[in-house]
């Protein structure tokens, strides 16, 4: 999954690129948004420093956020970022397992022939 985020200029995609990922690892620098300011983005890392990041415009934010949010929800891992002038392109991909949580639960029915059985005229008894 990707997203691509309008920032306020060159030099903010590139700041926002470079607070996402620690290099080496690969592991996101990124633990929450402190708070949106109209197009701006207070966030915190993980060394507990504070940062403000500004996008084109609210609709961005809101994008940002969104995308992001799973990954502090620890579903998702950021893979990859990619600058073009003002705009970064940020893909994610499932933590293994993490995808486990969203999968459907069916509920059955167990049918007896006790007299207080569940009736209804959409479950049959083979």
């Amino acid at each position: 999954m990707n997203v691509i985020i309008n920032c306020d200029d060159k030099y903010e995609a590139q700041k926002l690129a470079s607070l996402i990922f620690i290099k080496e690892g690969k592991e996101t620098y990124i633990t929450s948004i402190l708070n949106i300011i109209k197009n701006e983005l207070i966030i915190s890392l993980k060394d507990k420093s504070a940062h403000s990041v500004l996008l084109k415009d609210e609709k961005d934010v809101e994008r940002f956020a969104d995308f992001i949010q799973s990954v502090f929800e620890k579903e998702h891992s950021l893979t990859s970022t990619m600058i073009t002038g003002d705009r970064l392109e940020i893909t994610k991909e499932w933590i293994y397992g993490a995808n486990a949580v969203h999968s459907a639960i069916i509920p059955t029915i167990a049918i007896s022939e006790s007299p207080n059985a569940l009736k209804s005229p959409f479950i049959h008894k083979f």
